[in-house]
């Protein structure tokens, strides 16, 4: 039987171990402080407000992979022509693109980690709240539809952002790295290429 060769990748990156203890670090502090902070607020809160800030933070988690999908497939080339017109958010975008890695790992793990645990955080709430003069079959019920809306929720609009991300990836980059220089956020590439002709 004729051996099959497996082609070997010779320039795939060893992994990183610095930065992977930095993002079980970051998401462990941020995953606690944020679900504490929420209980001890929503604990205070009415049933309506509750429901809105879970809706707000399920889209953020969407928002977020959306960026994180769109850097690993974005085209660098365009930046560096808007980076040549002196236009000033432009340096973010080609940061963005070259640090797709770290860029996803934050926006598509970390943050949606931790937007996955406050969702479920905030559905405790609501449920108690809902369910606080009632027992029995009508719990299992709320509890049964909170966890199903939830899912189905954030896994259906996230379906819908990456399809989004894909598409239109350099658009995405662009407001991105626009808004993160209006927020006064200025990335530096430390390693300087060579300027890709548009």
């Amino acid at each position: 039987m004729k051996k099959i060769k497996i082609p070997h990748r010779s320039n795939i990156k060893s992994v990183n171990y610095k930065w992977v203890v930095q993002v079980v670090v970051i998401t462990f502090v941020a995953s606690s402080t944020i679900a504490g902070l929420c209980d001890f607020v929503l604990g205070k809160a009415n049933l309506f407000f509750s429901i809105s800030l879970l809706l707000v933070i399920i889209l953020l988690g969407v928002l977020f992979d959306i960026v994180g999908t769109a850097s690993a497939v974005a085209d660098e080339s365009p930046f560096h022509s808007m980076a040549a017109g002196k236009v000033l958010f432009a340096n973010n975008a080609i940061f963005l693109i070259r640090n797709a890695e770290k860029v996803g790992s934050i926006c598509n793990d970390v943050v949606g980690d931790i937007t996955g645990i406050i969702s479920g955080t905030f559905a405790t709430v609501i449920v108690l709240k809902i369910v606080k003069t009632h027992g029995g079959l009508f719990s299992t019920l709320v509890y049964l539809f909170f966890a199903g809306f939830i899912a189905a929720i954030t896994i259906g609009v996230k379906a819908i952002g990456k399809t989004f991300a894909l598409a239109q990836s350099n658009k995405i980059i662009y407001f991105t790295a626009m808004t993160m220089k209006s927020l006064g956020i200025d990335l530096k590439n430390k390693k300087r290429k060579k300027s890709v002709e548009s």
